[in-house]
């Protein structure tokens, strides 16, 4: 018999201290697939080692990209998006994350002459594809599935640019274009309803990939220069702060400071509302 050990939690008069947040977990999917793109040796501080960045990270691996991970940083070796290899079984597994497929799908798709097939556990093939599938078709990907779902079957052919009006606003449909956008032949025009989280294109514009916004519309043309290793530290993760900030303001004369946490305007709108409440919330 399993004996149980009883622990007992008591109630606190306030909280103070200094908090480092973990990695950004959309912006580390991000990052580690802007350094596959480059060419040569990237390091990436501060990346949320969970199990969906690590599902990006071996579906990397497979094609080609080398990952030595440390205890604070990850060490990333390319030969860019054009030396990419053919994995040998053709299996990308994502695992439970929806931003590997969905984005590396992006990427993958204009690979010419080489064949992937992403899957994932049982949850990520109960979740509709077929939003990324259908501008990939358009854009002239050969991509197949299984009524939407995954597996996705992909063969790399030429993209063509598109103008692609989002039927909803989607972060991951937006990114799986704009990247698909960077081995297309012409320009690719990516048109949301509304903002939704701004990463990647603003990654893009970091790396120097050219990319514009005119109102609603982003536009990307083909990638023909040759993105060179970069150093990266990922910003703090604003989710993980909500839990902070929502203790230190409930418990009197309590005092935070929360570091090096992103402060992206599509991922802090509850600082506002907080502010806007009378929340004494300083952002320094």
């Amino acid at each position: 018999m399993t004996d149980h050990i009883k622990k007992t939690v008591s109630p606190v008069e306030s909280i103070r201290g200094q908090i480092t947040l973990p990695g950004d977990k959309s912006i580390s999917h991000r990052a580690l697939m802007f350094a596959a793109i480059a060419k040569g040796c990237s390091k990436i501080k501060h990346l949320n080692i969970g199990a969906d960045a690590l599902s990006t990270i071996a579906c990397l691996q497979k094609l080609g990209v080398n990952f030595q991970l440390g205890k604070f940083t990850v060490d990333v070796e390319s030969p860019g998006i054009h030396g990419w290899k053919q994995p040998q079984d053709g299996i990308l597994n994502c695992g439970n994350s929806g931003t590997t497929v969905r984005l590396l799908a992006g990427l993958l798709a204009g690979q010419e002459d080489l064949e992937f097939t992403m899957t994932g556990d049982a949850s990520l093939s109960a979740r509709p594809m077929q939003r990324i599938i259908d501008p990939l078709t358009k854009m002239g990907a050969d991509i197949r599935a299984q009524d939407g779902h995954l597996p996705l079957h992909i063969r790399g052919k030429k993209l063509t640019g598109i103008h692609y009006t989002l039927p909803v606003a989607s972060a991951q449909v937006k990114s799986c274009v704009l990247f698909a956008g960077l081995s297309a032949q012409g320009k690719t025009y990516v048109e949301e309803p509304q903002l939704s989280r701004d990463h990647t294109e603003n990654m893009m514009k970091m790396f120097r990939i050219p990319i514009f916004r005119n109102k609603d519309i982003l536009s990307v043309h083909t990638l023909r220069r040759v993105i060179p290793g970069f150093e990266y530290s990922v910003p703090g993760d604003p989710s993980s702060a909500a839990f902070w900030v929502a203790a230190g303001l409930l418990l009197p004369k309590s005092r935070l400071l929360l570091r090096k946490m992103s402060l992206n305007p599509t991922r802090i709108a509850f600082i506002k509302l907080l502010k806007s409440c009378g929340a004494d919330i300083d952002i320094i």
